[in-house]
C-alpha cells in the first residue's frame, strides 16, 4: 500500500473539526466497510468507556479517511483478517505492552511500512488533561487501531 504521510494524516484531523463533515464520513465509513465499524462496536469493546469509544471511533475515521485519500478504492475487509491481526497484535502487547504504553509502540513501530499513521496512533493516546483515555482503554484502542492499519495496509 502506498504510503500514508504525516501531512494527509494532519489534514483529516483538521477537516473533522467539521462535524457534519466527520459525521458524513463516519456513515460513508459504515456504508462502505461495515466490517470496520462492527470492529469498533460498543458490544465488541464493552469495557471501553463512552468517551473511549468515541475517541475509538474518530482515530479510526481518521485512519480510514487518511487510507482512503491516498489510495481511493480501498477494498471491503473481511472480519476473520481483523481478528487475524488483532490476534498477532495482542501478542506483541502482551510481551511488552503491560510493562509500559511506549514500549508497546516501540515493538509495533520495528519495520512498519504505515509510521505515520502509527505515530498518530501513540499520540493520539498519550496521557494528558485532554486525553479521555484509561490504561485499560489506551491497551484496547491501541491493538484494535493497529489491527484496522494492518489490514488497511496489507489489503492494497
Amino acid at each position: 500500500m502506498e504510503f500514508i504521510p504525516e501531512d494527509i494524516i494532519e489534514e483529516i484531523i483538521q477537516q473533522y473539526d467539521d462535524i457534519v463533515l466527520f459525521e458524513n464520513d463516519l456513515l460513508n465509513l459504515k456504508n462502505e466497510n461495515p466490517i470496520i465499524t462492527d470492529f469498533i462496536s460498543e458490544e465488541r469493546l464493552d469495557l471501553l468507556q463512552k468517551d473511549e469509544l468515541a475517541y475509538l471511533e474518530f482515530i479510526t475515521l481518521v485512519i480510514y479517511s487518511s487510507t482512503k485519500k491516498c489510495i481511493r478504492n480501498v477494498p471491503k475487509i473481511k472480519g476473520h483478517l481483523l481478528e487475524d491481526a488483532e490476534e498477532k497484535n495482542y501478542d506483541l502487547w502482551e510481551n511488552e505492552g503491560k510493562k509500559a504504553l511506549k514500549r508497546a509502540f516501540d515493538v509495533f513501530f520495528e519495520g512498519y511500512p504505515q509510521e505515520d499513521l502509527l505515530a498518530f496512533l501513540e499520540d493520539s493516546l498519550q496521557q494528558d488533561e485532554e486525553n479521555p483515555v484509561t490504561g485499560v482503554g489506551a491497551e484496547l484502542i491501541a491493538v484494535t487501531a493497529k489491527s484496522i492499519i494492518d489490514v488497511l495496509h496489507d489489503c492494497n
